[in-house]
């Protein structure tokens, strides 16, 4: 496999804002995210001068059918994916408490804010109000019983996400890196997600994990899970509460959070 170009800029969350710029190298510009594990060709050119053996080289372009064609392959995926993290994303992770309920909050103006409700089912890249994420957990707390633990990850700073933090037994992830984020997701069990948000649907997929995210913005565009029955990726309003989605979430509260 050819070495991708990982580092990259991208103008939008530099030129509009809402982001925590001190973290702006890992998390953005995707710095010191990566490491070759041995087998990846990291230089293009040298390879294509010295192969001759004519055999087919698979080229991948953009998003095509999304996540349908790889529902098979999503532990093989996520394992490599940790073996080329670097050092300093693996020490970075060792430091943070897994937790199993994750809220991922996109809070980048890239995202805008929507000025009515028909805005979520209208337009994309549409913020998901912060009510949303606190009127949810706190739905998915009552059925527990109690305030299991629950880990912000965001491209917001703690100022921005001050209202949700004030809640209970919840913390903001404390990494530099957008992949520690995404290994971070990748072991949840319970995902309150942006709606919208290509990197919500990416650790859906790495964790099979229940996702929910606001009316209007499912993330089943992007192809996440091929049966809801086996991987529940849906829409959830906390003020109509889908009560077979409030039911899986019990039993998986109850056989896997509660030890």
């Amino acid at each position: 496999m050819l070495w991708p170009n990982w580092f990259h800029f991208r103008k939008a969350p530099f030129l509009k804002g809402g982001i925590d710029y001190r973290k702006s190298f890992g998390k953005i510009l995707l710095y010191d995210n990566f490491q070759s594990n041995g087998y990846y060709v990291d230089n293009p050119q040298k390879f294509f001068l010295k192969r001759k053996d004519n055999k087919t080289i698979n080229w991948f372009s953009g998003d095509e059918n999304f996540f349908a064609d790889l529902y098979e392959h999503h532990e093989l995926i996520r394992d490599e994916l940790r073996s080329i993290a670097s050092k300093n994303v693996l020490k970075n992770l060792a430091k943070i408490q897994d937790a199993k309920i994750i809220l991922n909050i996109r809070r980048g103006k890239d995202f805008k804010d929507a000025q009515s409700a028909k805005d979520f089912t209208t337009k994309g890249a549409i913020r998901t109000p912060l009510n949303w994420f606190i009127n949810t957990l706190k739905q998915i707390r009552e059925v527990a019983g109690k305030d299991i633990p629950a880990l912000i990850i965001s491209d917001g700073n703690a100022t921005d996400l001050k209202e949700i933090l004030s809640l209970p037994n919840i913390a903001l992830a404390n990494t530099s890196s957008a992949l520690a984020d995404l290994l971070l997701l990748s072991k949840a069990k319970i995902i309150l997600g942006s709606g919208g948000s290509s990197f919500t649907a990416w650790g859906s997929f790495l964790s099979k994990a229940i996702t929910l995210t606001i009316p209007g913005q499912s993330l089943q565009w992007f192809k996440v899970s091929k049966d809801i029955n086996q991987h529940l990726v849906d829409v959830y309003s906390p003020e109509s509460p889908n009560e077979e989605h409030l039911d899986k979430i019990k039993k998986i509260i109850f056989s896997e959070l509660s030890e």
